[in-house]
């Protein structure tokens, strides 16, 4: 499991939350830290670290997140991808890949059965609130259709394109 904190609400105390992470994205992180990140640090903040992940190469400065949004913008454009994406799509895509597994694992057949697990599992929900960090279950109605139809496979779609579409719809 990963330990996130939670930067959006502003109390003294940021909430942190458990995600589960398999071994090889851990080695990855830990390469990262240990190899890139610490040269980085060592070389521009002379042991003065900041503690901030993601480095500019640069200066060793903190990125900022317009930084992230502009490289995802170029990855994307480099795909041929033509609707407008964000970092976010990967926090939309963990939490769809997620559901689809659960409902593998509990061989759910339908929408209104995982819904019912949700709220009569209270070990399933505080999971799933934990992973994902929603603290209402409605708001993750959206996604249970889409992992529905990525884990039926009932439209001939590539979920990745149908996740940037429907989630790059103004008001969404």
């Amino acid at each position: 499991m990963l330990k996130l904190i939670t930067l959006k609400t502003r109390s003294w105390t940021p909430p942190s939350r458990l995600i589960p992470i398999n071994r090889r994205d851990i080695e990855y992180i830990n390469t990262y830290l240990e190899i890139y990140r610490s040269r980085i640090v060592s070389k521009h903040l002379k042991g003065n670290d900041h503690g901030y992940v993601l480095v500019n190469g640069r200066d060793g400065s903190a990125l900022r997140p317009s930084t992230l949004t502009q490289e995802v913008a170029k990855l994307a454009a480099h795909a041929g991808l033509r609707s407008r994406v964000s970092p976010h799509l990967f926090r939309h895509r963990f939490i769809t890949r997620l559901f689809v597994a659960l409902i593998e694992q509990h061989e759910l057949e339908n929408e209104d059965q995982f819904r019912r697990a949700l709220l009569e599992g209270e070990t399933l929900r505080f999971k799933v609130s934990q992973w994902t960090g929603h603290r209402n279950l409605a708001s993750l109605d959206h996604y249970i259709h889409l992992a529905f139809d990525e884990a039926m496979g009932s439209r001939g779609f590539n979920i990745d394109e149908l996740m940037v579409a429907a989630l790059s719809r103004p008001g969404d």
